[in-house]
């Protein structure tokens, strides 16, 4: 019978410390899936516990370093990648300090989107440009976005300028290619 690759013993201890069951795998020299049988063998919880604070098991959000970026109009997606959380921890601190969003959306600016929305601007694209969520659009524009088939034919659109694009920067006449042009 071949050894044992994982140690009973180190596999709790890892797991009481909260390493994830990928940095186990890793640390054993064995697949994710075998950490899994054996958490499950020795009646360990397939999650971890979280790690205690001091050993970094939630980041910390400031909070006032959290107000002013959210008064500069960082979207929820830009707070939650700045602040290492996910996007619900950002809506929670928000309705934690009370903040809303009337005032990112002003009415100047809501003109603006709806310029961009009219003009037929993707919703991504207007999103990446006016620093909005996607889903904000969404909801002050419902049914204004682009469909799937939309955005496909759009894609296959740019790809063929960029295609024809190509061909016209990079195409050689017949001329060109002809012998006595080649010759010094």
């Amino acid at each position: 019978m071949p050894a044992r690759k994982v140690d009973p013993d180190e596999l709790r201890r890892l797991h009481a410390e909260g390493w994830h069951r990928d940095e186990i795998a890793a640390h054993f020299g064995v697949d994710p899936a075998v950490v899994t049988r054996y958490r499950r063998e020795l009646g360990l919880a397939l999650d971890a516990p979280r790690r205690s604070p001091e050993a970094g098991a939630r980041p910390k959000v400031d909070r006032e370093e959290f107000r002013r970026l959210d008064g500069q109009g960082w979207t929820i997606q830009a707070l939650a990648e700045h602040f290492g959380v996910n996007r619900a921890t950002v809506s929670r601190v928000r309705k934690e300090l009370g903040l809303t969003r009337e005032h990112f959306l002003t009415p100047e600016r809501k003109a603006r989107i709806s310029e961009r929305v009219a003009d037929g601007w993707p919703f991504n694209e207007i999103a990446r440009t006016e620093r909005v969520d996607p889903e904000t659009l969404r909801r002050h524009w419902p049914g204004r976005a682009w469909s799937v088939a939309q955005a496909g034919a759009f894609n296959a659109e740019v790809r063929n300028l960029h295609k024809d694009l190509f061909r016209a920067a990079y195409s050689v006449s017949a001329r060109d290619l002809r012998k006595s042009s080649f010759v010094a």
